[in-house]
């Protein structure tokens, strides 16, 4: 025999459904226990925090089973006491659970039917949803369920609704309620702050929640849901998460995970020892320079700016340590004296015209007499944006995506990531080359 109840979790969320389709959940004693059985169990459990009670088929339920109810016509009197007080206990025990409780009403909700919904705390109902207290049918008024129905709709309206059998059903009008405001909460898996401080720049009422583990993350999303779970980690860069951790999510949440490196994961990136942002002061940029495994005499400083070529000749020299110092204006010039000068280490801005700072870097690299020399970026672009940001996102979620979902991310993506005015842009536009000026030297201060 088919069970009349069914009951899933959904992480803090439990749904207990009546499963009697082909009686419209009718309840009979065997549902009333187990309800009731169903009930006391969930309110017991810790890691339940909200109660969803629901119907299969085509009813909510259709109240009393009439099979039943001629069953107790025929009934001694300690009988039908038993059985009239396991239904208030029911009714009792779903209006005072220390959970909310919220009544998913489809279809018809008849006679006790609209009395598991008097109890619960919230009723959502479809607008084809019908409720009627339908016993006046059978020469009868509501009993068992009274009190709580006179509690959600007054004692008033009570008095007309139980002395009819008319049904209710949705009011003619559209709902006008204003849809709620829901600010996006995103949890961020990453080991620094780099996408955190992103977010929190960019992105305003945004909630972040940030930990440093995928199972911190699980259990968060368990706790209370979230718009996405967003991972930092270049492990995950190119592939998605694996499928025991989707499924692990609750709430179908989706998974966007990316690579946004910090300033130490862009100086491994790129080839650098250190990773400096403008303003640098002059304690960081000589704490930098000692901070390299060799002694340093002679400095390669490379920028496109004539007073931060200046400014940083100015710090080495007036640390009276012996810095001599090379100046270059653009990235060729600073190829030029790197092969010519060899100098102890250098000092560059990555965004420059003609040749900038990451295709000096190229260079340096396939050239194996240069490649040693240490670098030390100094650039007023945040290692998080530009030519060094994510290389790839990947988007996942448990269950895949339906084809709409995966038609509309599609059509996003597409638009935000190549926007028409791009496809305009001309591919060989290249910057005109200049005539090199000379390098120039700075003497030991």
């Amino acid at each position: 025999m088919p069970e009349a109840l069914s009951s899933t979790r959904e992480g803090p969320v439990a749904r207990l459904r009546l499963d009697r389709p082909e009686l419209h959940n009718a309840f009979d004693a065997a549902l009333i226990g187990a309800l009731t059985a169903g009930l006391e169990r969930l309110a017991d459990d810790p890691h339940v925090r909200v109660v969803v009670l629901e119907g299969s088929g085509r009813s909510f339920s259709a109240g009393a089973d009439l099979n039943w109810m001629r069953g107790m016509a025929s009934a001694d009197e300690a009988t039908n006491r038993e059985d009239a007080l396991a239904l208030a206990r029911l009714m009792r025990t779903l209006d005072e659970l220390p959970k909310p409780t919220i009544a998913r009403v489809h279809g018809a909700a008849m006679g006790g039917g609209v009395g598991l919904v008097a109890c619960c705390d919230i009723a959502i109902g479809v607008p084809e949803a019908k409720f009627g207290l339908t016993e006046a049918r059978l020469g009868l008024l509501p009993a068992v369920i009274s009190p709580y129905v006179i509690a959600a709709i007054g004692p008033r309206q009570a008095r007309r609704w139980f002395a009819t059998d008319a049904e209710y059903a949705r009011q003619p009008r559209p709902f006008r309620a204003p849809r709620p405001l829901v600010t996006p909460r995103f949890v961020v898996v990453e080991q620094g702050d780099t996408l955190q401080r992103l977010l929190s720049r960019y992105e305003e009422g945004v909630e972040i929640v940030a930990v440093r583990t995928l199972e911190e993350a699980i259990a968060e999303i368990g706790r209370l849901p979230a718009h996405a779970l967003v991972l930092n980690d270049r492990r995950f860069e190119h592939a998605s998460l694996p499928a025991q951790d989707l499924m692990a999510l609750a709430y179908g949440t989706p998974v966007v995970a990316c690579w946004v490196p910090g300033q130490t994961e862009a100086a491994d990136r790129l080839g650098l020892v250190r990773y400096l942002l403008k303003p640098v002061s002059r304690e960081a940029l000589l704490a930098a320079l000692e901070a390299l495994p060799r002694p340093v005499r002679t400095v390669l400083v490379v920028d496109d700016e004539p007073e931060a070529l200046q400014l940083f000749a100015r710090m080495l020299t007036s640390a009276e340590r012996g810095y001599r110092v090379l100046r270059a204006p653009d990235g060729r010039r600073a190829l030029t004296l790197l092969r010519q000068r060899r100098p102890d280490a250098m000092l560059l801005d990555l965004v420059m015209p003609g040749m900038d700072g990451y295709s000096l870097l190229r260079a340096k690299s396939l050239d194996e007499t240069i490649r040693h020399i240490p670098t030390i970026a100094i650039s007023a672009q945040d290692p998080s944006a530009g030519p060094i940001a994510s290389g790839a996102l990947t988007i996942s979620r448990s269950g895949g995506l339906q084809v709409q979902d995966l038609l509309s991310a599609i059509r996003l993506t597409a638009q935000t990531l190549a926007p028409p005015d791009r496809l305009d842009v001309a591919p060989d536009q290249a910057r005109p080359e200049t005539t090199d000026p000379a390098p120039q030297e700075t003497p030991r201060g």
